[in-house]
């Protein structure tokens, strides 16, 4: 089974969010006091989370790992309206976006400024190749442009690796 398999059940009868099994397993030395670790985490989230996009941004998959334990919201997003998928495609984090993507992360989601940026952007611009691939097989629009009319693939000019794959899933997404 690829990733993401057995993930499509996520909101059970009971109208409460359950959490993927990735997210129930042991492990990872809950009572850690180091800083920046698990230990770190202050309070049960409930909802938007800072502290998630700061640690997506960081590449702290323990930390995230465990935010999204005490329910942070996955769609989280920080002071410039970026979500905690857009902070690990900007900065390279590809562990942690599909750690995001398996909690069923927002993958079209815009950025709320004026640029309209979504991950597919983020990850393109990045040069970011093992992103980029995990976007879009968990169905991110290669076809989707930022407020300025600019596709992921024209974002990942200086990237010609990860602007060929770009250009590839345009041209399938185009034929359909």
């Amino acid at each position: 089974a690829g990733f993401g398999a057995g993930f499509g059940a996520g909101f059970g009868g009971g109208g409460g969010f359950v959490l993927p099994p990735f997210l129930l397993g042991g492990g990872g030395g809950g009572g850690s006091s180091s800083p920046g670790g698990i230990g770190s985490v202050k309070h049960a989230e409930k909802g938007n989370s800072e502290e998630l996009v700061e640690a997506c941004k960081a590449g702290n998959l323990a930390l995230a790992t465990e935010l999204l334990k005490r329910f942070a919201n996955v769609d989280s997003v920080d002071r410039k309206n970026r979500s905690a998928l857009h902070a690990a495609c900007r900065h390279q984090r590809a562990p942690v976006v599909r750690l995001l993507l398996e909690a069923q992360a927002d993958i079209e989601k815009a950025t709320g400024d004026r640029l309209a940026w979504r991950p597919l952007h983020f990850a393109a611009q990045a040069g970011d190749l093992a992103c980029v691939q995990l976007l879009l097989k968990t169905s991110a629009d290669p076809c989707a442009a930022n407020a300025e009319g600019q596709t992921a693939a024209v974002l990942a000019s200086s990237h010609p690796e990860v602007q060929k794959v770009l250009y590839r899933a345009l041209r399938a997404t185009v034929g359909q």
